[in-house]
C-alpha cells in the first residue's frame, strides 16, 4: 500500500482495513478526534488494540493491501 494514501483514506472514510497476508496480520485503523487508533488481528483470532506507532503496524501499512470490512471481520 502506498503509505501516503493512508492519511487521505482515513480522512475520507474514518476507518480503513489493511492485510499483510504473508505475516497473517490484519489491522484496522480508525480516525478519532484527530488521532489514529489501531487494532491488530491475527488470522483466526480476535482483535486487540495496539499503538499505531508499533513496528508491526508500520510494516502492515508499507506491505499490506487495502481490504473491506467484511474481509477483515472474516479474517
Amino acid at each position: 500500500m502506498d503509505i501516503t494514501q493512508i492519511g487521505s483514506l482515513l480522512l475520507k472514510y474514518g476507518e480503513i482495513y489493511l492485510l499483510d497476508d504473508f505475516e497473517e496480520i490484519a489491522v484496522r485503523l480508525t480516525l478519532s478526534e484527530g488521532c489514529t487508533i489501531a487494532h491488530l488481528k491475527h488470522k483466526g483470532n480476535g482483535e486487540v488494540p495496539i499503538s499505531q506507532s508499533e513496528k508491526v503496524v508500520f510494516d502492515v501499512k508499507l506491505g499490506g493491501e487495502l481490504i473491506s470490512k467484511e474481509v477483515y471481520e472474516a479474517y
